[in-house]
C-alpha cells in the first residue's frame, strides 16, 4: 500500500518526490516486492541510508546496489556522522582502508593523524586545567579579590588576552573550550572520518556519491548564535544533501528531454517521412514537398540542439 504524504516544503517545489521504502531485507515478503517494483519503475535516482560506523560493511548496502538499474544514479546517506570516540578515533577505522592503499601508506597516515589528535587533546586538556585553577583562586579569593577577578573577567571577556601570572577568567576559559578547542578537535575528527569513509566508498562501488550527516548536530545548531553555530551547521552535512536534493528534479528532466530528442523525436519524423513517400494517401505533389521541406527543417534543428 502507497501512502502519500504532500508537503509545503521548498526542497519540494521543485517537483521533487521522496518516496521512504522499505529495505530488500525485510521479513515481509510483499514489502521487498513493492520496493523492488518502486526501485525499478519509478525512481530517477536510489538514496540508501546507512549508520556511518557500518556504511562500507553493510550487506544491505551492497544488495541494494547490485539491485539497481545499471543507469540508476545511486546515492549513500551516512548517517550519525557526529557520533564518534575520540580515543577510538584516534585510528579512524583503520580497516576501511582497500588493498590499493600500501600498509606503509596507512601506517604513515595513522601515525600523524594520531599525532594531531594527541596535540589538540594535550590542547583541550590544558586549557580545561587552567580553569579548574581559574575557579579555584576565586572560590579561595577573599572579598576585594573577588571584584578584582570579576573586573578582571569582564575585561577578558571584551578583550581576550593571553595569560600572564593571574589565571584568566572563567567566562573566557569556558568560552575558549566551547568555541575553540573542543570545536576545533570536533570538526577535525568528523571531517577525517567523513572523508575516509567517502572514499572508501567510492572506491567499492563505482559511480557512487556519498553524503555524510548528522541531524542531531544541524537541529542544535541550525538556530544557534554563537559565533560556531554556522560551522556546526556546515559539518552536519545537511544543506549540501539539500541542495543536491532540489537539482535532482532538474537532472531528471534533462535526462527525459534528452531521451525524447534522441529517439522518440527521430522515430516520429522517420514515421512522417515514410507516410509521406509512400503516397499511400491522396497527397498532392505541393503537400509533399511542403511536409518534406518541414521534416527537413526540423531534422536541422534538431541536429544543432
Amino acid at each position: 500500500m502507497l501512502i502519500r504524504v504532500y508537503l509545503d516544503s521548498p526542497i519540494l517545489k521543485t517537483g521533487l518526490v521522496l518516496a521512504d521504502m522499505p529495505g530488500l531485507r525485510d521479513l515481509n515478503f510483499a514489502r521487498v516486492r513493492a520496493t523492488e517494483r518502486y526501485l525499478k519503475h519509478h525512481c530517477d535516482e536510489v538514496f540508501i541510508a546507512a549508520n556511518i560506523s557500518r556504511a562500507w560493511s553493510d550487506e544491505s548496502v551492497h544488495d541494494i546496489i547490485r539491485r539497481c538499474g545499471h543507469n540508476q544514479p545511486r546515492r549513500i546517506i551516512c548517517t550519525r556522522s557526529d557520533v564518534f570516540s575520540h580515543r577510538l578515533c584516534g585510528a579512524l577505522d583503520s580497516n576501511i582502508y582497500l588493498q590499493e592503499i600500501s600498509a606503509k601508506e596507512t601506517a604513515r597516515e595513522e601515525n600523524s593523524i594520531r599525532l594531531h589528535i594527541e596535540r589538540m587533546e594535550s590542547e583541550l586538556k590544558k586549557v580545561r586545567n587552567d580553569l579548574e585553577e581559574a575557579e579555584d583562586n576565586r572560590r579561595d579569593a577573599d572579598e576585594g579579590n573577588r571584584a578584582g577577578f570579576a573586573l578582571r573577567e569582564s575585561q577578558l571577556r571584551l578583550r581576550p588576552r593571553k595569560r600572564d601570572g593571574i589565571s584568566v577568567g572563567v567566562l573566557h576559559l569556558k568560552s575558549r573550550i566551547d568555541t575553540d578547542q573542543s570545536t576545533r578537535l570536533d570538526r577535525f575528527l568528523i571531517k577525517k572520518r567523513n572523508n575516509l569513509i567517502s572514499q572508501a566508498l567510492t572506491r567499492k562501488y563505482e559511480g557512487i556519491r556519498v553524503f555524510c550527516v548528522s541531524n542531531t548536530l544541524y537541529a542544535k545548531h541550525r538556530e544557534g548564535r554563537h559565533p560556531q553555530a554556522e560551522a556546526y551547521v556546515d559539518l552536519a552535512g545537511i544543506r549540501e544533501l539539500r541542495r543536491y536534493c532540489q537539482l535532482v528534479p532538474a537532472e531528471a528532466q534533462m535526462r527525459a528531454a534528452r531521451a525524447f530528442l534522441e529517439r522518440e523525436v527521430p522515430a516520429l519524423l522517420g514515421s512522417l517521412r515514410q507516410w509521406v513517400l509512400s503516397g499511400a494517401d491522396q497527397v498532392t505533389a505541393e503537400k509533399a514537398a511542403t511536409l518534406r521541406s518541414c521534416l527537413e527543417n526540423a531534422e536541422r534543428v534538431l541536429h544543432r540542439v
